[in-house]
This record gives structure tokens, sequence and C-alpha cells, in this order.
């Protein structure tokens, strides 16, 4: 019986990672309208110039004003693999934070892992992969910046935010999630 057991775990764990990925959304700010079509927001606008493109979105906080954005509401299957990206920059004087998570329609969220109160830092890759909630059908990505006082201030772009299908089926909950952070 062990025997048969550890042949499912090993063809399961196999069908994972021989298991494409699809691109099954991306924003990347290039279009004329700004927040793209079913996106909310305060406070970011378009700016120029993006990650490797023209564009990207962009915010500039100081005085304790609280910016924020939200996409579109993402289709998903519920208990599959996703990873989520966004690539990032921040310019910032030490105070006041930015974040950026996700959220599917279930209200279970994650954190993509940008540091709270930053320093500031060049363009790079924040991500994070989870299995989607099983009754879950839409995720949306959410992000956040605020600076206190007249002195201080933080700069923010974002720029390529992704949703990738990265494999099928459902995961025990003890597997947990996955952040990574490129640069």
């Amino acid at each position: 019986m062990n025997v048969v057991k550890a042949v499912i775990a090993i063809l399961l764990m196999t069908a994972t990672l021989t298991a494409g990925y699809e691109v099954i959304f991306h924003e990347g700010f290039e279009g004329e309208q700004f927040p793209p079509a079913g996106w909310i927001g305060s406070g970011f606008e378009k700016y120029s110039p993006g990650y490797e493109s023209e564009w990207c979105a962009y915010a500039y906080s100081f005085l304790s004003l609280h910016y924020w954005l939200q996409s579109c509401h993402i289709p998903i299957i519920g208990g599959e693999l996703y990873e989520f990206r966004i690539v990032s920059e921040c310019s910032n004087t030490g105070r006041g934070y930015h974040i950026a998570g996700i959220r599917f329609d279930d209200d279970t969220g994650y954190s993509l892992g940008l540091p709270h109160n930053p320093e500031s830092y060049g363009w790079t890759m924040f991500a994070i992969q989870v299995y989607a909630p099983v009754d879950s059908e839409t995720v949306i990505f959410h992000f956040a910046c605020e600076a206190p006082g007249s002195s201080e201030y933080i700069e923010w772009c974002i720029d390529d935010v992704s949703v990738i299908h990265t494999a099928a089926g459902v995961t025990p909950a003890s597997m947990g999630h996955v952040q990574a952070v490129y640069r």
C-alpha cells in the first residue's frame, strides 16, 4: 500500500513540475485609459518611462496622502496554482509605506512582500505563488502608499502586473505559498 501512495505522490509532483504556465492576465499600463478599464483608485497616475516600456502606474505621496489602486476582477479557477507578479521601483525618504497584495473573492489575501517602510530601490520583480481557494472565481491586485509630513515622501512606480496560471489541481492547505523577490 505504501508503494502505491509513493507512486501517486511522485506522479502528482512530476505533473506539477512539468506543467507549463500560461499568462492569463497582464497589465503594462500602455493603453490610453488610466486607470485601465475596470480598475479603480485615488492618486495614482500614468507615468513615463515604465519598466522596459513607455508607461507605468505612479504615485507620489507626502503630507499623509493615502493613495491606492485596485485592479479589475481577474477570472481564475479555484483550487489551481497561480503566480502573481509585479515590477516595482521606489524612491523614499525612509518614512511611509507601500504595499502590494492580492485578494480572492472569498476575502483571502496575500502580500507580495514589498518592504513596508522601504529604502529606495530600482526596478524589482515581486512575486507570490499560491493556490486559489477552491470556491474562488476572481482575484484582484491592491496597491497602497502613504508618507507623512511635508519633508517625507514616497515615489512609487508599478509595471507589468501579471497573473500566471502555473498548474492545475487542488493541493493540501499545508503546502502554503511561496514569495520571491527578483532584482
